[in-house]
């Protein structure tokens, strides 16, 4: 294992630290499979997998070290890195072996907290680097809105459970909703611009469309609700904030057509059975609601959710599930409420 040690990607990765440099060929600096040196494969395993170990305890390591995960030239290039190594695509056999190893498994859940408490630390959406991965991703799910037969319009009833002190993907939605191309959603008018646009509908709608946002911090969402007065328009008026724990019983989810459920929510396979639960038990028949999971090694930045066990079958009928290639991170699970 020195000799892994010594293979030093955790060396190159506090160079990158120590000189606070940024990516400069791409947004993420690893969306390839990398070779391994010869010496590492004569006395490791599985030496693919042992370098995607290594590589994400490195950068565990660093991040669980830093006092502020602010936005900055070091948390910058962890993350670019780290969802880089995410985002890469390895065969099956390989992402088990990374994901089951003890030394992985027993960080996931401090590194998750990591990414969650670094997004929320982003106060402003220019300084949010992964603004067009929402874009994408909300374009995914409403594609597979679209595939079980369900119309969007602007009178759509959605409610977003986890929304969060950024509700990119209730602003997407948003978006989407009040203009005429209801698969068409947008952050930002240049991609090279990471900065909100508030969408604005072509025309007037008799029904005005509106978002409620459902998170159980009440400081997100205040964040959130001042986010969206800021940005005036469509976001100042079509979105609703309800501070409440999902799944509790003074939560009534029967006047939604799609409530969506971030993938944060919950925990382990266990914690999110019973929220989806209660969930689904609150909403009306026919609704749909909108999980997200992940598969390969995104499971490291998010928990992937198996819906083919009896407790979600039984309350749900699982219509489709879409699982991403590119540098979408979640995967999209829609369900039909029995």
């Amino acid at each position: 294992m020195d000799r892994v040690s010594t293979f030093s990607l955790l060396a190159s990765i506090r160079e990158v630290y120590r000189k606070n440099r940024t990516p400069t060929s791409s947004k993420y600096s690893s969306t390839s499979i990398i070779a391994v040196p010869e010496e590492i494969i004569e006395i490791i395993p599985h030496p693919q997998a042992e370098f995607y170990i290594q590589k994400i305890i490195s950068i565990y390591t660093l991040l669980s070290q830093l006092t502020d995960l602010s936005p900055s030239p070091v948390t910058n290039v962890l993350f670019s890195e780290l969802v880089g190594t995410c985002i890469t695509i390895v065969p099956e056999s390989i992402s088990k072996v990374v994901l089951s190893d003890p030394r992985v498994s027993s960080i996931l859940p401090a590194l998750r907290e990591i990414c969650s408490t670094a997004e929320a630390s982003h106060r402003v959406l220019s300084t949010f680097p992964y603004d067009k991965n929402y874009e994408q991703l909300t374009r995914f799910e409403l594609a597979a809105i679209s595939s079980t037969g369900f119309t969007l319009s602007p009178s759509t009833k959605v409610a977003f459970i986890g929304s969060g002190p950024m509700p990119l993907t209730s602003l997407c939605i948003l978006s989407s909703l009040s203009s005429s191309n209801h698969m068409s959603c947008s952050l930002s008018p240049d991609s090279s611009i990471p900065t909100l646009t508030p969408p604005q509908s072509p025309m007037a709608t008799p029904t005005s469309t509106v978002v409620v946002n459902i998170d159980s911090n009440s400081t997100a969402n205040e964040q959130a609700q001042n986010l969206c007065t800021s940005l005036g328009g469509l976001p100042a008026t079509g979105m609703k904030f309800i501070t409440a724990m999902a799944g509790e019983d003074t939560l009534d989810l029967t006047g939604y057509d799609i409530v969506w459920l971030a993938a944060l929510v919950g925990g382990v396979q266990e914690d999110k059975e019973i929220i989806l639960k209660n969930i689904v038990a609150k909403m009306k028949k026919g609704s749909l609601l909108i999980m997200r999971g992940a598969w390969g090694l995104r499971s490291v930045l998010y928990c992937d959710f198996d819906v083919t066990t009896p407790a979600i079958t039984t309350c749900l009928e699982i219509c489709v599930r879409m699982d991403p290639f590119g540098e979408v991170v979640n995967s999209v699970i829609v369900g039909r409420v029995r």
